[in-house]
């Protein structure tokens, strides 16, 4: 098992690569807040975050034991196979009176609110590498 694929970093990548897809929804909105008739949409974000917690493992029995008392851990699987399936949905919004529902104030604060996470995700992610840089210079 590479060291890479277990713990956090492949459920840190999943969520990143579904904040990017997010951003590129809430972009692609923003666009077309003034084109007559376009329907908003967004990614499903509770289907993402059950789909990346059953990927993890959370609420699964403990690991069993082997010699050393060292858990014994399968490679976590990434959910890119989750955001593969996931698509924009309609936001369902109330269009008006060109048929489009898009209210660009409500989409600039998911797009905050989503950089914010983005940001967030790559600075663990980036602790997570320093972490593993810090244990192997501590080999000889």
């Amino acid at each position: 098992m590479d060291i890479t694929n277990a713990g956090a970093i492949p459920t840190l990548e999943s969520a990143l690569a579904f904040s990017w897809k997010r951003h590129e929804v809430i972009l692609n909105n923003i666009a077309n807040a003034s084109t007559p008739g376009f329907r908003g949409s967004d990614l499903p974000v509770d289907t993402f975050q059950a789909a990346l917690r059953k990927a993890a493992g959370i609420g699964r029995a403990p690991e069993p034991m082997v010699l050393g008392g060292i858990p014994v851990r399968p490679e976590v699987a990434s959910g890119s196979a989750v955001l593969r399936s996931l698509s924009p949905v309609p936001t369902g919004g109330i269009p008006g009176h060109d048929g489009n529902d898009v209210v660009p104030e409500i989409e600039a604060a998911k797009m905050a609110k989503n950089a914010a996470i983005y940001t967030a995700l790559t600075q663990l992610l980036s602790r997570q590498f320093d972490l593993i840089e810090k244990a192997i210079r501590e080999r000889p």
